[in-house]
């Protein structure tokens, strides 16, 4: 990530990045590791609101279009349900249309996603 921002990527966190870590953190079995990592997972929530963590924040409309784009699949050429059927889930369509989003609010053509999920990688 260090070698990446030198070269100067930026790094936008998505909306289901912060769902899904926030729903492995609320799994956690030990009660004591679970609030700890709650009350760190919460500072960099913070600081990415106050721009000091090395993620930005990207806003954007959970709307009409939204959910149309998340339909159609997030501009992949395939549907949801095409995606469904290959084990690409909602979250990493929703992945999907956000970097849609950015890439046409900043006119930006180089958006990739980083991931360690391959079915995410294939589309990024």
């Amino acid at each position: 990530m260090r070698a990446r921002q030198r070269t100067g990527d930026a790094f936008i966190l998505p909306l289901t990045a912060v769902i899904e870590t926030g729903n492995h953190i609320s799994k956690l079995p030990d009660g004591r590791l679970r609030r700890r990592t709650a009350e760190k997972f919460c500072k960099v929530l913070s600081m990415v609101k106050d721009g000091t963590a090395p993620w930005r924040l990207h806003v954007f409309s959970w709307n009409e279009d939204f959910l149309q784009s998340l339909v159609d699949g997030a501009a992949t050429g395939r549907s949801l349900v095409d995606h469904a059927m290959n084990n690409v889930g909602c979250g990493d369509l929703c992945v999907l249309a956000e970097r849609a989003i950015y890439r046409e609010r900043t006119g930006l053509t180089d958006v990739r996603v980083w991931s360690l999920d391959r079915e995410l990688l294939a589309y990024s």
